[in-house]
């Protein structure tokens, strides 16, 4: 996969930022279009009609009140998803800004892969409680234990671990991606839930549907990232 540096990915940032800018505004300028069309249709009727009101039975004052309510409602509408459209492009812009800082960084995100690189390979598991008693084993590509580690007692949370690509009998392995399973009991023997989170290098950053960071375990949102190293 084709790392992507930071100017590059600077460039790509300007041109995404400017063509969805042009989409939105273009969007915004029919939507408004649309709804001053609506509301000037409506006052001119409403004009007309109080124009060509019945001296004997006027139009109901309350009926009228209503109609220049929900106009208001439709502007307001109007003007709250214009907010919101600033806000996201903001949002957007801040997060493409952050995950060009992230190329060649290590990302903890939800996966099972543990990727060894000179001897050492970092992961974590998210525990849903706390654990007496925690236990990692780490995978071969055939699914057999290759090692384990005991973290022992473990509090509710974030717990992150470290693997020296060793064998149970102490043989260094070749560096790669490697895969680990997590089983923790409560203090009464229950099983604790967990989610396993490893550490990957962020390989190129994608800025379409939102900003993702691609990693050797696959591609992450980038509002999956739990910690950066």
């Amino acid at each position: 996969m084709t790392t992507v540096n930071s100017n590059v990915l600077s460039n790509l940032v300007g041109t995404t930022s400017k063509t969805t800018a042009d989409a939105a505004a273009a969007r915004e300028a029919e939507a408004r279009k649309t709804v001053d069309d609506a509301e000037d249709r409506f006052l001119k009727l409403l004009i007309s009609q109080m124009q060509n009101q019945d001296p004997l039975n006027p139009l109901d004052n309350a009926q009228v009140t209503s109609q220049l309510a929900q106009i208001s409602t439709v502007k307001g509408i109007e003007q709250l998803n214009d907010t919101i459209k600033d806000m996201s492009a903001s949002l957007i812009g801040a997060q493409s800004l952050q995950a060009a800082s992230l190329l060649g960084r290590g990302v903890l995100t939800e996966s099972r892969v543990l990727e060894l690189a000179n001897g050492r390979a970092v992961g974590g598991v998210a525990l849903g409680g706390p654990a007496a008693n925690v236990v990692v084993s780490v995978l071969g590509a055939g699914g057999q234990v290759l090692d384990t580690l005991d973290l022992g007692a473990q509090p509710q949370g974030t717990v992150n671990f470290e693997w020296d690509g060793k064998t149970a009998d102490g043989t260094a392995l070749a560096d790669g991606n490697y895969s680990f399973k997590v089983d923790a009991v409560s203090v009464g023997g229950n099983r604790v839930s967990t989610t396993p989170l490893s550490v990957s290098q962020v390989l190129s950053v994608s800025l379409e549907n939102g900003v993702t960071v691609n990693t050797a375990g696959g591609p992450v949102a980038l509002s999956k990232v739990r910690q950066i190293f």
